[in-house]
């Protein structure tokens, strides 16, 4: 396709957490709540027994949520760090408050999101699920259908090995381009290519793709924003797009077609 000036793509923001990646975000949650009917399939509305409730003044642990209150997950690798837990020994602290200094990159910057996207509720799997209580954790881990198949958004770290290395990623300037010269009788033409690779480079290939255990997330949330190491992606039961071509996309990852 032939550049124009006015081509809006060309306003990458700096980071995919810049106000212009999460706007987007925003704009393709609007959209699929409004108007996709295949993306509200959730056989319940059940509640997570807890939730991480954002309020002004921080964040505590919630188990007394309205049914029909909106929340997000997290889909996230654990890596091999040390990251903050829920446990038998600070489950009253934490419904009191959860210290956010202590929290890892990952788990801050998904706070981010979520407070962006105007959901005052999230739930993360270390934090919402007691780890040393294992009738609380076979308990709850057996409820994914619905704390996933609920949720209004799953938020993807699809990039990061580890709860350190976060959701955002700074953008080298004109690495996501892919222009082609040529001449012609008027001089040169710039025309942009299209990424063939980038879908499978970006989200199939990625550190969080690799771990059996996420495929489930992925597949039972209605909504998911992947936080990748070149732009954000958006997929959903009906569409597939990404920040350089918001309209939908074919993938190789159908809902649909799955057993």
């Amino acid at each position: 396709s032939r550049i124009d000036s006015r081509d809006s793509s060309e306003g990458f923001g700096p980071s995919t957490g810049s106000n212009r990646s999460l706007s987007m975000a925003k704009e393709w949650l609007r959209r699929c709540m409004e108007d996709h009917s295949r993306c509200s399939r959730a056989a319940d509305h059940t509640l997570p027994t807890r939730l991480i409730e954002l309020h002004k003044g921080g964040i505590r642990l919630s188990s007394n949520v309205r049914m029909s209150t909106p929340y997000a997950t997290l889909s996230h690798c654990w890596g091999s760090i040390d990251i903050l837990k829920l446990k038998r020994d600070n489950l009253d602290l934490f419904h009191q408050q959860i210290p956010l200094q202590e929290l890892c990159k990952t788990f801050q910057e998904a706070i981010v999101v979520t407070r962006y996207l105007g959901l005052s509720h999230l739930w993360i799997d270390s934090l919402c699920i007691v780890q040393d209580d294992e009738e609380d954790w076979r308990r709850e881990s057996a409820t994914m259908s619905g704390v996933y198949g609920n949720s209004a958004i799953n938020i993807a770290a699809s990039n990061a090995k580890d709860g350190s290395c976060g959701l955002f990623v700074q953008r080298e300037a004109g690495k996501e381009r892919n222009y082609l010269s040529v001449p012609g009788q008027e001089g040169f033409k710039i025309f942009k290519m299209n990424d063939r690779h980038l879908y499978r480079r970006c989200l199939s290939k990625t550190p969080l793709s690799r771990r059996a255990w996420v495929f489930q997330e992925r597949y039972l949330a209605n909504r998911t924003i992947h936080f990748t190491a070149e732009q954000l992606f958006w997929e959903c039961c009906e569409i597939t797009a990404f920040e350089r071509c918001p309209e939908p996309i074919d993938t190789e990852f159908h809902y649909d077609s799955l057993p």
